[in-house]
């Protein structure tokens, strides 16, 4: 299976797992314009530019080099956040701890939380962004 089919794969797998943990309708897709034009993987969450990754394993270098990845294809208007799971674990999410306080600052994967799926659509619901 080439790289686009496996990516293409793991973005659908998100959108399901998303809209089980959330518990809702909402309408979310995959950015098919993405390959054409590059951008971020999912569309339908108003704030935010999903970046989403399914590997066999998820090693601090890759999860950088993705979070780096997220930043670079977010824009002004939609906040970068990168999802992922490796096999056998459940899915991550990484957002820059500056969404969450305003006493850090920056976009190194240092300047980032990781929580769970779960914890992320809490934080959402929060902001009524789902």
């Amino acid at each position: 299976m080439n790289s686009r089919q496996k990516g293409a794969r793991g973005e659908r797998e998100f959108i399901s797992a998303f809209k089980e943990a959330a518990g809702s309708d909402i309408e979310l897709s995959r950015n098919l314009e993405q390959t054409r034009s590059g951008g971020f993987d999912i569309v339908g969450l108003d704030n935010w530019a999903p970046e989403i990754k399914r590997y066999a394993e998820a090693t601090p270098a890759l999860i950088k080099g993705w979070w780096d990845q997220a930043v670079e294809q977010s824009t002004e208007r939609k906040k970068p956040v990168l999802a992922y799971r490796a096999d056998r674990r459940d899915w991550r999410v990484v957002i820059r701890a500056s969404e969450l306080t305003e006493v850090i600052t920056g976009d190194g994967i240092e300047d980032t939380v990781e929580m769970s799926m779960p914890a992320w659509i809490k934080i959402l619901r929060a902001w009524g962004h789902v």
